[in-house]
């Protein structure tokens, strides 16, 4: 029966426990190689412990009165300790009630740090995730799946919002190549629908760039909107202060 033994604070907790109280995942991506699973058994026999605790979720009892742990990482560690004998155990131990969701991100976050999976039972679990802060925890990026093209295109339905917007453009080109005049109407030809098109020197791309970097930083801004709106708010004030007779030295 699992024991509560020890809080470790924002929701986790060490529980020692039966290797017969833990659940395993139906779906594991993780692959270990038999060799590596043979001498893993080998050494958990030999200490007769486990050097790295697995990880999971409480799940409280249904039906018998006995709560387990719903195993998140550490699949290979507890088969091994089972087939050495081992069945004395502890657990790192999370008791917050997580999603099914939740859970797949755990376990594929967990499995990117230790190891490698099979493409294929990862393309599995990735379809299970619903929640998009699930998938960023994930840390599970299109490339993992290994050439694998079963990823569908997400569909983004048509939606229609009462909202007023504008359209803005910028192109960034050598100024040496052509007229800025020629090109911006050119622009506003294929750009139909933008409300302001500019067309800027290539060389003042990287000082833009530059300058909302540092802007950013000094503001501790990331949001793009948020720095065109510093921008505006600055070039506002410098111009206040040059019409007031203040900005003479601006």
């Amino acid at each position: 029966m699992l024991q509560r033994l020890l809080e470790l604070g924002a929701g986790l907790a060490i529980y020692s426990g039966h290797a017969e109280d833990v659940r395993e995942q139906d779906i594991n991506a993780q692959v270990m190689p038999p060799e590596m699973f043979e001498r893993l058994t080998e050494t958990i026999r030999k200490d007769g412990r486990l050097e790295s605790l697995p990880f999971g979720v409480l799940r409280a009892a249904k039906t018998d009165g006995r709560d387990q742990i719903e195993l998140i990482s550490g699949h290979h560690r507890l088969r091994a300790a089972r087939t050495a004998g081992v069945v004395d155990l502890h657990f790192v131990v999370d008791e917050r009630e997580l999603s099914r969701s939740a859970v797949v991100a755990k376990q594929l976050a967990h499995n990117k740090i230790h190891g490698d999976s099979d493409p294929a039972t990862l393309k599995r679990l990735f379809d299970e995730i619903t929640a998009l802060d699930d998938i960023v925890e994930s840390y599970i990026r299109p490339d993992d799946f290994d050439g694998i093209k079963q990823l569908n295109a997400s569909q983004i339905p048509e939606v229609k919002v009462a909202l007023e917007y504008r359209k803005v453009s910028f192109v960034f080109l050598q100024a040496d190549l052509v007229r800025m005049e020629a090109i911006e109407e050119a622009a506003k030809d294929v750009l139909k629908g933008t409300d302001l098109v500019g067309v800027c020197s290539l060389e003042l791309f990287e000082r833009f760039r530059t300058v909302a970097l540092k802007l950013g930083n000094a503001k501790e801004v990331r949001s793009m909107g948020a720095l065109v709106t510093l921008m505006c708010d600055i070039v506002d004030e410098h111009l206040a202060k040059a019409e007031s007779g203040d900005g003479a030295q601006a």
